[in-house]
C-alpha cells in the first residue's frame, strides 16, 4: 500500500534525525 510506504519512509527520516 502506498501508506506502508510513506509511513515507512517517515520513519526512516524521523530516525534518521532522531540518530535513532
Amino acid at each position: 500500500e502506498l501508506v506502508q510506504i510513506v509511513l515507512m519512509l517517515h520513519l526512516k527520516h524521523s530516525r534518521k534525525i532522531l540518530k535513532f
